[in-house]
């Protein structure tokens, strides 16, 4: 015989389909002389009903005194009063949150793991959940360089604490750390892919849909913002080259910046990853050929680069590393690593280079990525190159990219201004 006695939510707070309560099972009766509590739960659109185990026990006269909210319980009885109230109340969620339908998948929602904060960690999640969606190395990727980025600028934040707001600060802190206009756009669109995965119904929902950010933040199209991201001007690379540094950090910054201006505009990444393998003497002198690590994945696409004299001084000066021609990585890091240690030393180098931007009366905005514009300023406004070629020096995949490229930094604008000049 099953005992009567029940404790049920009230008809109008539970849905239509689903009603959950608590009995004290008397078919099976403990050595302690108690009985165990079970989990009831009734599904109307199947019109059946399941018992679960809880796990606790209880006598009936106690049991009987715990549902009469009448009587005042003290002791074990009060606290496990208040144990059936929470776990009635959890139960009550997810037949109400989860859009669970079987018996099964309650059992399998009811039964995981508690989230704690480290579940919902943006980077924590993109790595271990949202990637497991896609399939396309560039895609994977790109998650991850996301993922990577978080926990650069922002270790260990939260989907709860990624409100509209901190994405604004987040944006300008990486415009400010000289990172390019298409790379802030495509992390703010993979953080937007991931908050609308973890608060899309269903099982796999995390997340509320009320802390959704994005409502009240749109991932903007800064390409007409010459003022964030812009070559330097003819006369700006003119006075920037002859500049005599006042510090080391302002002489390695400059160092740096114009290696990759005479580089093609070569990412830090790819001069950190250069190897002494990648150089070779030929009869017009010594060159070096690499690819980008940023198309690594989609493209074989090699970029061939004549040694300059400022390129071989830099060589000479910083040249130190063993397997790779710079010391900045070790050689043998992780991808995750090496974004991290080129990260914080992009930092060190644009610290010296704002610091040259103050006494030449530049764009504070000065970074390590503007040698890439002004390099492909400087090729643009040449003539001499057509689309393709320029994207070529520059490692696109394609004529497209180019041009977004060489839009985003505003060339048409910026020349006519320089006519003037």
């Amino acid at each position: 015989m099953v005992i009567q006695s029940e404790i049920y939510f009230n008809e109008d707070e539970m849905p239509t389909d689903w009603k959950v309560g608590l009995r004290l099972d008397k078919r099976v009766v403990k050595k302690t002389g108690l009985f165990p509590i079970k989990l009831r739960l009734y599904a109307g659109h199947l019109h059946q009903a399941r018992m679960f185990r809880t796990g606790k026990e209880c006598a009936k006269k106690d049991f009987d005194n715990i549902l009469n909210r009448n009587i005042n319980v003290k002791g074990k009885n009060l606290e496990l009063r208040v144990w059936c109230d929470k776990f009635l109340e959890r139960a009550r969620k997810i037949t109400q949150d989860s859009q669970i339908y079987s018996f099964n998948e309650f059992k399998e929602e009811f039964v995981a793991k508690p989230k704690t904060k480290a579940d919902f960690i943006v980077s924590k999640y993109i790595r271990e959940d949202l990637i497991k969606d896609y399939s396309k190395a560039k895609t994977i990727t790109s998650l991850k360089g996301t993922a990577n980025k978080l926990d650069l600028y922002y270790n260990r934040i939260t989907f709860f604490d990624l409100k509209s707001e901190k994405l604004h600060s987040i944006t300008t802190k990486m415009y400010d750390s000289g990172l390019a206009i298409a790379t802030v756009s495509l992390f703010m669109r993979n953080i937007k892919i991931a908050f609308n995965r973890a608060r899309k119904p269903g099982k796999n929902q995390i997340i509320p849909e009320t802390i959704y950010p994005f409502h009240n933040y749109k991932i903007k199209d800064y390409s007409n913002d010459k003022k964030r991201n812009r070559p330097l001007f003819i006369d700006e690379i003119k006075n920037f080259s002859s500049y005599k540094p006042k510090n080391t950090l302002q002489k390695r910054a400059k160092d740096f910046f114009m290696f990759s201006y005479f580089a093609n505009g070569m990412n830090l990444v790819d001069i950190a990853l250069l190897k002494r393998t990648d150089l070779e003497y030929t009869d017009s002198g010594l060159r070096f050929t690499f690819i980008r690590k940023k198309t690594k994945d989609s493209t074989n696409k090699r970029i061939t680069v004549s040694v300059h004299k400022i390129i071989q001084s830099v060589f000479d000066k910083y040249g130190d590393g063993k397997k790779n021609i710079f010391s900045i990585l070790k050689g043998n890091e992780t991808d995750d690593q090496i974004d991290n240690r080129v990260g914080d030393y992009a930092k060190i180098l644009n610290k010296g280079l704002k610091e040259i931007a103050l006494e030449l009366n530049i764009d504070n905005k000065l970074s390590m990525v503007w040698a890439r514009h002004t390099f492909a300023s400087k090729v643009y406004k040449s003539k001499k190159f057509t689309i393709k070629e320029i994207g070529n020096m520059l490692g696109h995949n394609s004529v497209a990219t180019t041009e977004r490229y060489l839009g985003s930094i505003g060339l048409i604008e910026i020349e006519k201004v320089q006519d003037v000049l």
